[in-house]
């Protein structure tokens, strides 16, 4: 105890205890300088910057932008962060890497959901769709008496028709809209009949069974009996691409002369084998 208690020692002992706490000072102060251990950055906001212009930004302010994903987003302009980590304004060193994702140029190629076999209803196949990005709508309808309304009858792409090839695994780019044909039980539209050269009789049952009506009946001079007399004219006329809505009519000009050009019994036969195909 005389030696601890000696006013040397003790002394000795404060320039060792001095000593030390400035070494550790000294050192920490190096450390810092050396690797800038403590100072911090503010992460900029880099969403919705174009990616390029977000890079440079990024490598002035010591920081280091990754790509971490593309995605397709539609309508968005191609090459935009729309999202980053760490997120804006957090703390981290310097040199730290920010991971962005951006959008893509070119939307990614989906695959059309299969119909089921001519049941497919439009609003549950509508859901599939809004499902994988895909817009659905309905370009057509078209009156059927067995189909449940909004039943798909045929499924359009860029104008062609891709009914069949849905169940060949048919890719659409996202974002795309499929155009759908549908029946419908109210209303819609038919194909316009062709009328002439059939007897009144035979052209009022035609119009009845595709559900359209006679309507302005005009009759020229030779007339004797209206059942038995022929169309000569209709209005609207028939054109095999044309359409008319249910329950329209169609006015009629009648004759008791077949036209010349309606040909004879064989050709009535002929039409009325069509008919009963249609």
């Amino acid at each position: 105890w005389a030696v601890i208690k000696h006013p040397a020692f003790l002394k000795n002992l404060g320039y060792l205890v001095a000593f030390m706490i400035l070494f550790l000072l000294l050192t920490s102060q190096v450390l810092n300088c050396y690797t800038n251990h403590g100072q911090k950055l503010t992460v900029p906001d880099l969403v919705n910057m174009n990616f390029e212009e977000a890079r440079e930004m990024a490598e002035e302010k010591s920081f280091e932008l990754i790509l971490a994903d593309s995605i397709f987003v539609l309508n968005e302009e191609p090459q935009l962060i729309l999202n980053q980590n760490p997120l804006s304004g957090s703390k981290v060193k310097e040199g730290r890497k920010i991971y962005v994702t951006i959008s893509k140029v070119l939307a990614d190629l989906v695959k059309l959901p299969d119909l089921t076999g001519g049941n497919d209803d439009f609003n549950q196949y509508s859901r599939k769709l809004d499902r994988i990005g895909v817009t659905p709508k309905i370009s057509d309808r078209r009156y059927s008496i067995r189909l449940a309304r909004n039943t798909i009858l045929e499924v359009h792409f860029q104008g062609d028709d891709i009914t069949e090839k849905l169940g060949e695994g048919f890719k659409v780019p996202m974002g795309s809209i499929v155009e759908f044909v549908v029946s419908d039980r109210s209303g819609g539209r038919v194909s316009i009949p062709n009328l002439v050269c059939m007897n009144f009789e035979e052209a009022s049952f035609l119009t009845r069974s595709t559900k359209v009506k006679i309507g302005k009946v005009t009759l020229d001079k030779s007339v004797t009996e209206q059942s038995t007399a022929f169309v000569i004219q209709q209005n609207p006329s028939y054109s095999p691409s044309a359409k008319m809505d249910i329950g329209a009519t169609i006015d009629v000009v009648l004759s008791q002369n077949r036209p010349k050009d309606c040909g004879g019994d064989d050709y009535r036969e002929a039409q009325k084998k069509k008919k009963d195909n249609q």
